[in-house]
């Protein structure tokens, strides 16, 4: 917002209002998803177009790689497959629970942005992301720094 002398101009983000129809069972199951991610129903459809249009995006681009290079061996899918089973770190009890802590030790409700802090904080990882100032709130939350890249 900004302030002058004899005004007030609020800066919004510029949206375009559309009227869908849908099922019910499926309005229902959207608005409980976006109340548990709390956001608006409008900000979570926009959030998950946003996320289906990154995978379509990845799979052209993946489509435009075996044009030019050939498919992918089953060597190839096998390496990356068995990549992905070390990469991603499963959420198990314990560290939902050091998240939880964390995440109420740094008073957010962010989960997302506590479990990327726990994780790196535990393996002493380098983290990447534009979003390194609520990452470091967190992190101090517990007397800690991370180290961050910005992409």
């Amino acid at each position: 917002m900004l302030s002058y002398r004899c005004a007030t101009i609020a800066i919004m983000a510029v949206r375009k209002k559309r009227s869908i129809s849908m099922p019910p069972d499926l309005d229902a199951e959207i608005a409980a998803a976006a109340a548990e991610a709390g956001l608006s129903y409008s900000a979570w459809l926009a959030e998950t177009a946003r996320k289906e249009f990154t995978i379509r995006a990845g799979l052209a681009a993946v489509g435009e790689f075996e044009r030019e290079h050939g498919a992918f061996t089953a060597a190839e899918l096998a390496e990356a497959e068995s990549w992905a089973d070390r990469a991603i770190e499963s959420l198990d009890d314990v560290r939902a629970r050091a998240t939880g802590a964390l995440a109420a030790q740094a008073k957010t409700a962010d989960v997302v942005d506590a479990c990327v802090v726990e994780g790196a904080l535990r393996r002493h990882d380098l983290v990447v992301s534009s979003d390194s100032a609520d990452l470091q709130l967190i992190a101090s939350a517990v007397g800690s720094r991370l180290e961050i890249d910005h992409p």
